[in-house]
């Protein structure tokens, strides 16, 4: 069984990932943060689903958490606090949990993006502390325009169905690439 706990992006890969006969259970909803800022926070995403959950068959869990965070300004040493909390709440209740990089994200600045890269790499830093159990996927690359810092923006949506203007969540191509990615991470 693979659990996802994320948001829109991770919410929408819940059809890609079955469709290569992975069992799936999606936590995943949009909106969703890594702080307690709002009601459908992953900690309690996660802690909820592990109190229905009858016991530990097995599963991974795969986590894409901050954007909305990001978004909202929210401090990343608040990020970092919170996130750390999840990560040890999946590393005790899952075989292997699988961190994804925060892709950039084209609507925030080159300075925010930055951040969000530096953030990127305290991830890597949280999968070394239990690298048996932890796994960092290089998410964050594949949406970067190559030899540029900033993304590449054919792999974004960039209006709402509604006609607002997006430019945050991946389009079809790039969750592909986001499953490709995650999949890879899974089997290595």
């Amino acid at each position: 069984m693979l659990v996802l706990l994320g948001a829109s992006n991770l919410r929408r890969m819940h059809e890609a990932f079955g469709s290569y006969g992975v069992p799936v259970t999606s936590l995943s909803v949009g909106g969703a943060t890594v702080s307690p800022i709002k009601q459908n926070n992953l900690f309690n995403k996660l802690t909820e689903y592990l109190e229905r959950r009858s016991c530990n068959d097995g599963d991974d869990i795969i986590i894409l958490g901050g954007t909305n965070d990001f978004l909202s300004n929210v401090a990343i040493s608040e990020i970092k606090k919170n996130y750390r909390k999840i990560v040890e709440l999946a590393a005790d209740n899952f075989n292997r949990v699988i961190l994804a990089k925060v892709p950039p994200i084209p609507s925030l600045t080159r300075e925010d993006n930055r951040v969000i890269a530096e953030f990127n790499e305290w991830l890597k830093a949280i999968g070394s502390l239990n690298p048996q159990c932890i796994l960092v996927a290089e998410t964050w690359d594949p949406f970067v325009e190559k030899g540029k810092e900033y993304p590449n923006m054919s792999l974004y949506e960039s209006y709402y169905e509604n006609g607002g203007y997006d430019m945050i969540h991946l389009n079809k191509d790039g969750l592909l690439i986001l499953r490709d990615v995650l999949l890879k991470a899974k089997v290595e």
